[in-house]
Formats: C-alpha cells, structure tokens, sequence
C-alpha cells in the first residue's frame, strides 16, 4: 500500500518527528457539545509538555479523520514516535518507518468482556493486531485506575468504550525517552 501510493515502503527517517492523534471524531456516534470517544482527555496539556519537553523535535497533532490516505502515508512514514489512544485511531501504526516507536493508551478495565480481561487491569484493545508487524516498537500506556480516565459522557459506565484517557506527563515522559532510546 505505501508503494501504490508513491513513498519507498523502505524509507527511515534521519531525525526525529513525533505525531500525536487528536481524536475529535467517530463514526460511530453522534457528535454531542463537546463529547469526547475514547481520546486522550487532556491533549492540550500533553502536546504542551512534548513541546516543551523537547523543543527541537516537530509535534504533529492530527485529526486523521481530517488527512486525505496518501498524505497519512507521508506523515506516518516521517514520524518516530506515535501517541495515541488505542482503537481505530492506532489503526495507523503499522504505517511508521522500521525502527519507529507508537505509544499506545491502554483502557482500564471496568468490566469483564469477551476478551477475558480482568476487572480491575489494564487491557491492550489492539495489542493483537499490532504485534503482526514487528518493524515498530510498541509501548502501551498502561491504565491504573480511576484517575487515568474521564468518563466521556454523563452515566457512562464501561471505561472500554466510553473513557478517555487522562495522560500522566511524568509516566509518559519515560515512555517517550525509551522511544528515543530505540535507534532507528
């Protein structure tokens, strides 16, 4: 697919980029005032830090949804560490050069479902799927408890499907320098 839309399927990146999703959108649902789904709850606050925290590195905030497919293929192709929440909108991932890192938001698990994880833990959505493509690294985001996530909408219950995630800069600060540990 990368080669059909005119990139080298075998580019890497000479220097770091970091892309991290806005999740704003879903299909899925309607759009209510300023509902979130399943996004990272405090995005203005995490991109603030990266920025800060690493100057000299670009920050791309995307809204996917937003991006015609063949330039999601450029961009992904130039990032070396992907933030995002889990589901669809890490769907993308396999896209990154070999040797690039995607910091993946867990879910907390509120519920047992069909996937048998345990109440109480922090569970990978996509963690099967991602593990097909071993040229970039993963690293999940792990979910704790009750102060990780905000509950997207009044009387929501299933933290899965209706929780955003609360980013803890000091957590996610380690998570990005093992990413820019990782030589690609």
């Amino acid at each position: 697919m990368v080669e059909h839309n005119g990139y080298n399927p075998l580019f890497v990146p000479k220097s770091h980029r970091i892309t991290i999703t806005n999740k704003t959108n879903t299909r899925w649902l309607p759009v209510v005032g300023n509902r979130l789904y399943r996004a990272i709850a405090n995005l203005n606050e995490v991109v603030n830090f990266v920025k800060k925290t690493y100057p000299h590195i670009p920050v791309n905030v995307i809204e996917w949804h937003k991006v015609p497919f063949p330039e999601q293929i450029a961009m992904m192709l130039n990032t070396t560490i992907f933030i995002t929440p889990c589901g669809g909108a890490s769907m993308i991932a396999p896209f990154l050069p070999h040797g690039a890192s995607a910091i993946i938001m867990d879910y907390y698990v509120s519920k047992v479902d069909i996937f048998h994880f345990k109440k109480g833990a922090s569970a990978s959505m996509d963690g099967f799927f991602h593990n097909h493509f071993p040229h970039f690294r993963k690293i999940y985001y792990q979910v704790y408890g009750p102060q990780d996530y905000v509950f997207d909408y009044e009387g929501a219950t299933n933290t899965r499907d209706d929780a955003s995630i609360l980013v803890n800069l000091t957590r996610l600060h380690l998570l990005m320098e093992t990413a820019m540990d990782w030589r690609f």
